[in-house]
C-alpha cells in the first residue's frame, strides 16, 4: 500500500470549508494513506471519519481504492463508520447541518 495519497479530489477543499463554516474543527488527512480516511471532522462531541470522493465522476471513478476498502471493514468491525461525502450537502447532513442554515 501507498504511504501518501497523490491528489485529493476537486470537491475536497469547498468540502472542508463548509464544514468548517458550520462550525466542526476539521483536520486534513488525505496525505496520511494507507486507507486512511480523508478527513477527521469533530462536531458537538462527536468524531467523524470522512472519506471524499467526486459525485461529479462516474461511480466507477468514485470507487475506494482497496487500502480505503480494508480501513472501512476494520473500522466497522470496532464499530466505526466511515462516511463518503460526495458533496457539501452530504458534508452538512453528516453534521446535522443544512446548506444555507
Amino acid at each position: 500500500m501507498k504511504g501518501y495519497a497523490r491528489r485529493t479530489d476537486g470537491n475536497h477543499a469547498a468540502i472542508l470549508r463548509v464544514m468548517r463554516e458550520a462550525g466542526a474543527w476539521v483536520v486534513d488527512t488525505s496525505r496520511v494513506g494507507s486507507g486512511f480516511p480523508d478527513v477527521m471532522v469533530w462536531h458537538r462531541g462527536t468524531i467523524h471519519l470522512c472519506e471524499i470522493k467526486d459525485g461529479s465522476l462516474s461511480p466507477s471513478r468514485r470507487k475506494l481504492t482497496l487500502a480505503e476498502q480494508l480501513f472501512h471493514e476494520a473500522a466497522a468491525y470496532h464499530g466505526v463508520p466511515v462516511h463518503i461525502i460526495t458533496n457539501e450537502s452530504e458534508a452538512l447532513a453528516i453534521l446535522g447541518a443544512r446548506v444555507g442554515a
